[in-house]
């Protein structure tokens, strides 16, 4: 920027004040004198008097440039002087002083300066106003004070002066002696010529924006926004993000880039993303911002907190039980994770070989399954349900439940019990006739049922009888043979589940009393013998 300083001296009249007698024969003559001073141009209204001091040698008159004027109104004293060019309309500062025209020795007055700008965009700076006070004038005060007064010299620093704008000076004193006042007055003022030229600084601001928490299973939203928050235009603005290692955008890049162009100041641009993490855990994330004239701003970090559910499920049941009868399994089901596990579902897996009986907890049979619908699952939270089924055939029972939830993985837990068989025997002796005489015949019906889930082997029978009986004839599922007093049935090679084998024998009383009979059961699938008797009166 180039600018240049001019300096202008502009001396204003001097003004002679009649310190004397005042009488009406005193008549004032005006001489206008122009003459140049330590540089300044001084310019002096001197109102003689006529009666002029014989020391002093009257000057002669001079012709006023047009760049002066001064004059006697009413008693006022009155002179002016612009510059540069005489011309107030041409002109760029008018220097103006009024003083009265005539005052006593000791009697207090007042006389004024006055600068005015006459310019109307011109602004004028540096303005400085001298005034040299005459021997015999007390100076009682100013108004403003002047800001240097030394050897009769006071200078007021008026700073700067706007176009059309002036500023008065009031000085307050009076004279001491009889003699004609001569305060002469400059102005100094200093002009610039500038040319402006803008200093902006662009400066961009980013933030970044991300959720808290978010579920394993959830695309995260990321909100960027960068923002022209400096005084000048920026141009070529990126914005860059730079994820931390397991997270990624929706199209697996490990960072985001956007451009934002140009960016007037105040301007703000936004732009979003998705985001998906490979695993639970914490996320920091930031973006920074940058201009082609290389200002680069980071933005605040935000963290977001990636949790999911964990489900826990354990089945637990016998481990053996027999065909037909029921089973009773409960399953225990634990959140373990630091968020809510939502729209948990528990399915428990019917086997092919196995019924359904019964659930807790509000659990139904739907096809081959048994289903809970349990809601919501807080952190720490766990629920035990429980089913019970029917095996309806020997061999072994795999039981498995499943437990899912939103955002959680399908885990599962088994159980396998052991369905065993068993032959149940029921046996049966009954007599025919009771009681008997001597000589008829009686018929004892051996009846043997299978009342178990497993085949009964070998099955054997054997028949007892005491002496007043005597054997006639047996019959049945197998040959029997009399050996004694014992009637010994071949062995019947199976009996299965739910039937019966019937065995007879035919006995004659032989002589009176109460006698007793007996049959013995033994099989492969017992361990010790079954026996049964019945009770038959034989009278004559």
């Amino acid at each position: 920027m180039i600018w240049r300083r001019a300096l202008w001296g502009i001396g204003l009249s001097c003004w002679v004040g009649v310190v004397a007698l005042a009488t009406p024969a005193l008549a004032a003559s005006v001489e206008d004198k122009l003459e140049t001073k330590s540089g300044k141009l001084i310019y002096h209204n001197v109102y003689a008097s006529s009666r002029p001091d014989p020391s002093e040698r009257a000057p002669k008159p001079v012709a006023v440039e047009p760049a002066a004027g001064g004059h006697v109104v009413g008693g006022q004293g009155y002179a002016w002087m612009a510059h540069p060019t005489g011309q107030k309309a041409s002109s760029v500062l008018l220097l103006e002083k009024f003083a009265p025209s005539e005052v006593q020795v000791g009697q207090p007055f007042v006389y004024t300066i006055k600068v005015t700008n006459l310019t109307d965009q011109l602004v004028l700076q540096n303005v400085v106003v001298t005034d040299w006070l005459p021997e015999h004038f007390v100076l009682a005060g100013a108004e403003p004070q002047p800001q240097a007064l030394s050897g009769g010299e006071a200078q007021w620093w008026l700073g700067e002066l706007l176009p059309r704008a002036f500023k008065t000076i009031e000085v307050q004193g009076s004279a001491n002696a009889e003699e004609l006042l001569k305060p002469c007055g400059s102005v100094t003022y200093d002009t610039r010529l500038c040319l402006a030229t803008t200093v902006v600084k662009p400066s961009v601001q980013v933030v970044m924006s991300a959720p808290a928490s978010a579920l394993l299973c959830d695309t995260i939203p990321l909100q960027v926004a960068v923002r022209n928050v400096g005084t000048g235009t920026a141009g070529d603005v990126t914005v860059e993000s730079v994820l931390p290692p397991g997270l990624t955008t929706a199209d697996g890049q490990g960072r985001l880039v956007f451009d934002a162009g140009t960016l007037p100041p105040g301007h703000l641009r936004e732009f979003s993303a998705m985001a998906k993490a490979a695993q639970s855990g914490t996320y920091t994330l930031s973006s920074t911002a940058s201009t082609g004239f290389g200002v680069v701003s980071a933005s605040p970090t935000v963290v977001v907190q990636v949790q999911e559910p964990k489900l826990v499920v354990t089945k637990t049941g016998p481990a053996r039980q027999f065909v037909h009868r029921e089973l009773t399994y409960h399953i225990a089901v634990l959140n373990a994770g630091e968020v809510a596990a939502d729209e948990v579902v528990v399915e428990d897996q019917i086997p092919a070989d196995a019924a359904f009986v019964s659930a807790t907890e509000g659990g139904w049979a739907s096809g081959d399954k048994v289903v809970w619908r349990l809601g919501s699952l807080a952190p720490s939270a766990s629920v035990r349900l429980g089913v019970t089924l029917r095996a309806s055939r020997e061999g072994t029972l795999n039981s498995t439940a499943t437990v899912r939830a939103r955002c959680s993985g399908t885990v599962s837990s088994s159980v396998q019990t052991a369905i065993s068989t068993i032959s149940a025997i029921l046996l049966e002796l009954a007599d025919q006739a009771d009681p008997v005489a001597v000589g008829e015949s009686e018929t004892y019906t051996i009846k043997v049922t299978n009342q178990g889930s497993a085949v009964d082997t070998n099955v054997r029978v054997t028949f007892w009888f005491e002496p007043n009986l005597q054997y006639v004839s047996s019959s049945g599922a197998t040959i029997g043979t009399l050996q004694g007093d014992t009637v010994v049935f071949e062995p019947l090679q199976s009996l299965p589940p739910k039937t019966d084998a019937v065995w007879r024998v035919v006995l004659q009383g032989v002589s009176p009393g109460d006698t007793r009979s007996k049959v013995t059961l033994t099989s492969d699938e017992l361990t010790r013998p079954v026996e049964e008797t019945e009770a038959t009166h034989i009278y004559e």
